[in-house]
This record gives structure tokens, C-alpha cells and sequence, in this order.
């Protein structure tokens, strides 16, 4: 009789810690990070998903040209801020702003490959 209670209490443990060992391998689903914004291909943002201080500073510092590749990105310290490639007839400056709107830095400019030849 003493086996057949320590073989139920074995089994009652075994029945109760298996399901949880189970749902705890199998592949849970991992929120999506922000740091690419919810924008599909290559983890580009869009202006209107920028802050409104950082849209208004890439407007101004592109003065007519175009505003390509924006990302949010984090420094060492976990800062968050964000990064752009400003294109004005075939140069391409990089620059980085902070959410506050703030110009972090901006790269010198570079030559851009003409797409298609």
C-alpha cells in the first residue's frame, strides 16, 4: 500500500511539472523591438514616426533635399537617437539627432552610386 501511495504522489508531481517544462521549451513569442519601428524592409523609419523635434531638424538640415534611411538607435550608455542619410543632387551627408531635436553629429559628405548603371 505504501508503494502505491509514493507511485501516485511520483506520478501527481510528474503530471502537474511536465505540461510546464513543456510550455516552457517551446519558442515563445518575442515583442517586436521599437529601436526599428514597426516599418518592414531593413528596419527604416518613416518621418511621421519620428519625434516632431527630430522631423523638424532633418527638414531644416536637408534644405531641399532628400532625408533616406532613417533608423533609431542607441549609444553605449543606452541614449536613444536618431540617424539619417541627408541626399542633395549626388552627395549623401549622415547625420545623427536627438529625440529633443538636437544635431549630434553630421558626417562629411560622400559620393552616391547611381542606382541602375
Amino acid at each position: 500500500m505504501k508503494r502505491i501511495g509514493t507511485w501516485a504522489l511520483v506520478f501527481g508531481i510528474g503530471a502537474t511539472v511536465a505540461p510546464s517544462l513543456v510550455w516552457a521549451q517551446q519558442e515563445q513569442p518575442q515583442p517586436e523591438a521599437k529601436s526599428a519601428g514597426d516599418v518592414g524592409a531593413a528596419g527604416k523609419l518613416s518621418m511621421k514616426e519620428l519625434p516632431m523635434p527630430v522631423q523638424n531638424t532633418l527638414q531644416k538640415e536637408s534644405k531641399g533635399g532628400s532625408i533616406e534611411g532613417i533608423k533609431q538607435e542607441a549609444d553605449q550608455k543606452g541614449n536613444t537617437f536618431y540617424s539619417a542619410e541627408i541626399i542633395k543632387g549626388d552627395k549623401g551627408t549622415n547625420i545623427s539627432v536627438a529625440p529633443d531635436g538636437k544635431v549630434l553629429s553630421k558626417g562629411g559628405r560622400h559620393g552616391e552610386a547611381k542606382e541602375g548603371g
